[in-house]
């Protein structure tokens, strides 16, 4: 009861690692074991390219996670994450807002507007702190965006919805962002 779980996810050698209670831990299958980290958590935590599990700090800092070593190695910085007052509605979890990390580096962040279609929108955070590019809303007067995931390179899906899932026959849309990649000499 102490450490409920309230993210989890599995990296490319199968461990499941999660946020329970304001920490990080790791479930050992083999031995039926949950170690709980040392370090406390105030974040997201995020399955990344390569299967590798990254941790964002509010204030835009991008650790990966090593749960062997039980340590958190910084791998990029962005941005502070934009939250709007009442965004925050405990201290672990995040209301309106869904992360992912897509192959080339860039965080992409889903803002819910929840009653105002106009606050919807989807965010793209380059590493280097950079200010994040501003979207706007994916699906015309939708108040949800839900269901954010990343595809090959620098491509995002997502689902959107004028209300919330369940009730009904509410409409959901699937809508898919790719964005250019730089090159470089």
């Amino acid at each position: 009861m102490r450490y409920l779980p309230i993210k989890i996810a599995s990296d490319a050698e199968g461990n499941l690692l999660g946020l329970a209670g304001g920490r990080l831990f790791h479930y050992l299958p083999e031995r039926d074991e949950v170690r709980i980290s040392d370090l406390a958590f105030d974040g997201w935590l995020l399955p990344g390219p390569q299967g590798k599990i990254y941790a964002l700090f509010l204030d835009g800092r991008l650790f990966r996670w090593e749960p062997d070593k039980d340590e958190l190695v910084e791998a990029a910085r962005y941005a502070p994450i934009p939250l709007r007052q009442g965004d925050l509605y405990t201290r672990y979890r995040f209301r309106g807002l869904e992360l992912v990390l897509t192959g080339t580096g860039e965080l992409v962040v889903a803002q819910s507007g929840i009653v105002d279609p106009e606050q919807t929108a989807l965010w793209v955070f380059e590493p280097g702190g950079a200010q994040p590019i501003n979207l706007g809303n994916p699906v015309l007067g939708s108040l949800y965006l839900t269901a954010l995931t990343s595809g090959t390179g620098s491509t995002v899906y997502g689902m959107s919805a004028q209300n919330v899932y369940g009730l009904g026959r509410t409409p959901a849309h699937l809508y898919s962002l790719t964005r250019a990649v730089r090159k470089t000499n």
